[in-house]
């Protein structure tokens, strides 16, 4: 928590509206040197970066300060990274891999929730196994479709986003690892829960 006048606020939420403001910046920036298609993309990501505090005030419920964070990481790298042209930069050739992993972690993370929330609240009883399935496949199916949509977006808008069947399956492979890492972590949170609160016999 940060001390700001007479209010405490969480530092994530610092860093996560820091990540929206640079957002913005993004956008003024790529309208501004006319790349109306990364500008268009990045008030999108800003506008999706908003959602998960739309749904806390609007509906009152009080999603996890990580998803927000996270959310919104995920997409800054992604747009900046678009700005500086570090996609296609031989010194940033791990800034692709690093997106990748973190925005299908990031997709892990918001399936594991969705999975969690069903469990937690005994509206299903999901096993270890099906939580971690569940949460890869999730994960992955998204970067699939992502995948496709970069080959249809290159083929419409004449774009160079797919370099390859080499980068597309290093993309693949780092979508893998992001949902893997994020499916394992959640599966041993659901464990530790379990353990503690409800005395339920992690299966």
């Amino acid at each position: 928590m940060v001390q700001i006048g007479r209010y405490q606020v969480n530092a994530s939420f610092i860093v996560s509206w820091a990540l929206k403001i640079v957002l913005l910046a993004v956008f003024f920036a790529e309208f501004y040197v006319q790349d109306y298609l990364v500008a268009i993309g990045t008030l999108v990501a800003l506008t999706i970066s908003l959602i998960p505090a739309g749904i806390t005030r609007n509906y009152h419920i009080n999603l996890p300060w990580v998803i927000d964070l996270a959310i919104t990481t995920a997409l800054t790298l992604h747009f900046v990274g678009l700005f500086y042209n570090l996609y296609h930069d031989q010194t940033w050739w791990w800034w692709d891999h690093m997106t990748h992993f973190i925005g299908t972690a990031v997709i892990g993370l918001m399936a594991f929730y969705i999975t969690f929330a069903l469990d937690y609240t005994k509206k299903l009883h999901l096993t270890l196994p099906f939580i971690v399935i569940s949460t890869i496949t999730t994960a992955l199916a998204i970067g699939a479709l992502w995948e496709i949509a970069e080959y249809y977006f290159d083929h419409i808008f004449g774009t160079n986003t797919v370099q390859g069947i080499d980068d597309t399956i290093h993309d693949l492979v780092f979508d893998l690892l992001g949902a893997v890492v994020v499916s394992i972590i959640g599966a041993a949170y659901t464990y530790y829960l379990r353990r503690k609160n409800h005395g339920i016999s992690a299966r």
